[in-house]
């Protein structure tokens, strides 16, 4: 338990370190490039997936560096904030069901519909609710956000389907360089000229936002999260997921004096609870790491 709590700590902080090194002048995708950069550094470390195929490798790399990394920190630049991207980002759970049921004829529990809708109550209420007293909520963030979450759906069935039964840390790093040039060139096409970018970046905050991603959060939590799957039952692995978003809003309010509303809270616990109910006695496509940033 304090394994799985420790995962989701290591994951959550680093939406906190995002927005560290979003203030720190660094641009959305630049900094998503850099952390893939810091990633691929593990590759002389970590064998390469002998059952994976470079083309396998490349498509899940792609979806989820560029779609879901991306769009996630294009969320939290648009004015999400880190607790509320956390928690959207796990809607991710539902995205997957929906596409595994679609592409890999999953079944769909009655459970987890009841899940799936509870959650989506609490994502409509969020809207409805907008921003609270010091915690901003914005359209285009929530938007982004639900589009990164979905992208994350994509890779999970694409590592169902084309990694098989490769270790997670192995995939997690050797799918690493393959977004760096995308998220490069889509850097120099719509954002502030990188050099320029670099020139006026707090170094230090943006260095540590950096290294904590592509390091403790990616590499540290995903290695963790392996390991707890590979000795525990799934389901009860990825039941502790919905604990991604509560250490995400505590580390805000601690660093960010960010304290949701009332309503904000209450869509946050509609969505959480969905999560818990569709978590319990889901198979095992539905417990893979998180895919958080």
């Amino acid at each position: 338990m304090l394994l799985c709590l420790l995962a989701c700590a290591l994951w959550a902080a680093n939406f906190v370190a995002v927005k560290i090194g979003l203030d720190a002048h660094m641009t959305p995708f630049l900094m998503t490039a850099f952390r893939f950069t810091v990633a691929s550094c593990l590759l002389p470390l970590v064998t390469r997936p002998a059952d994976m195929p470079w083309t396998s490798l490349a498509l899940i790399g792609l979806v989820i560096g560029v779609g879901q990394f991306g769009l996630a920190t294009l969320s939290l630049a648009a004015g999400l904030s880190a607790g509320f991207a956390a928690l959207v980002l796990q809607t991710q759970v539902f995205f997957t069901i929906g596409l595994a049921a679609a592409f890999l004829r999953e079944p769909m529990s009655r459970r987890i519909i009841a899940g799936s809708v509870i959650a989506l109550l609490g994502i409509a209420v969020l809207v409805q609710a907008g921003s609270g007293d010091t915690i901003p909520v914005t359209s285009i963030g929530l938007l982004l956000a639900l589009l990164a979450a979905g992208a994350a759906a994509g890779g999970n069935v694409l590592i169902k389907r084309l990694a098989g039964g490769s270790n997670a840390l192995h995939v997690s790093v050797w799918i690493s360089p393959f977004p760096i040039v995308p998220l490069l060139l889509l850097s120099c096409l719509t954002e502030a000229s990188p050099i320029e970018t670099l020139r006026h970046v707090d170094v230090g905050a943006a260095l540590s936002a950096v290294l904590y991603g592509g390091l403790l959060s990616a590499v540290g939590g995903t290695a963790i999260w392996a390991w707890l799957l590979r000795r525990h039952g799934a389901s009860r692995v990825a039941m502790f997921s919905p604990s991604i978003p509560i250490f995400a809003f505590v580390f805000s309010a601690i660093l960010f004096g960010q304290r949701p509303g009332l309503p904000q809270l209450a869509a946050a616990a509609l969505v959480i609870l969905g999560l818990l109910i569709a978590s319990v006695g889901t198979p095992r496509i539905y417990a893979p790491a998180p895919q958080v940033l």
